[in-house]
C-alpha cells in the first residue's frame, strides 16, 4: 500500500503502477496484475489500434469513455495520437471525479514519462472541450451516465465501468444498447 484517503487506498499493481481500491472493499479502478497492461490490452490495443487498421483513413477518431476514474486511459489514448499522427476528440463522463490529492499520487505519469500531459488531462476543467494537445481534444463530462444522453456519435467507446457486481445497473442489455444506433 502507498497511500490512503478516506475513501481509497493506492496500491502498486504486478507491472509497477498504481491502481486505486476502494476502502473497505476488494473494488480497485484496474486490474491489480498491471494497470497500465491492462488499459493498453483493453483499451489502446483492442479499441483505439484497432480500429486505426481497420479504418487508416479515419485520422479524426471520436471517442467516448465510460468512467474517467484516473485518466489513465486518456493519458494513453493521447500518447497513441501522437505517436501515430491521429486527432483524437476524446469524451468521458464520470459522476465522481478523483481530488487532485489522489491522482497525483498516482505513477503512470511518471512511468511512462508523460507527466506535463497527465497533469493537463487530470487538470482540464471539467464540463468544458480543452485541447490538451495539437492532436489531442478532451471534454470531461460531471454527470451521472444513466441519466446522460449524448447528441454525438463516437467510433470508439470505451466502457471502463467498474464490474457487473459492483455496477450491475450499467450492465443490462437495457442500458448498453444506448451506445448502438440502427
Amino acid at each position: 500500500m502507498i497511500s490512503t484517503t478516506p475513501e481509497y487506498k493506492i496500491i502498486h499493481t504486478d507491472d509497477s503502477s498504481h491502481t486505486i481500491q476502494i476502502n473497505n472493499s476488494s473494488v480497485t479502478f484496474h486490474s491489480t496484475k498491471g494497470a497500465i497492461q491492462e488499459s493498453n490490452h483493453v483499451f489502446i490495443n483492442a479499441g483505439l489500434k484497432w480500429y486505426a487498421e481497420k479504418f487508416p483513413d479515419n485520422t479524426n477518431i471520436r471517442i467516448f469513455e465510460v468512467g474517467f476514474g484516473t485518466g489513465l486511459n486518456a493519458l494513453l489514448t493521447a500518447i497513441f495520437a501522437k505517436n501515430f499522427a491521429l486527432n483524437i476528440e476524446y469524451q468521458s463522463i464520470d459522476l465522481y471525479p478523483l481530488s487532485k490529492e489522489v491522482y497525483n499520487r498516482l505513477n503512470f505519469a511518471q512511468i511512462l514519462a508523460e507527466e506535463k500531459l497527465y497533469y493537463k488531462i487530470m487538470t482540464a476543467t471539467w464540463n468544458e472541450e480543452i485541447q490538451i494537445a495539437d492532436f489531442f481534444n478532451l471534454l470531461k463530462i460531471n454527470n451521472d451516465f444513466q441519466s446522460f444522453i449524448s447528441r454525438k456519435s463516437f467510433d470508439i467507446i470505451y466502457f471502463d465501468a467498474f464490474a457487473p457486481e459492483n455496477q450491475p445497473e450499467l450492465w443490462t442489455g437495457k442500458f448498453l444498447k444506448r451506445f448502438f444506433t440502427s
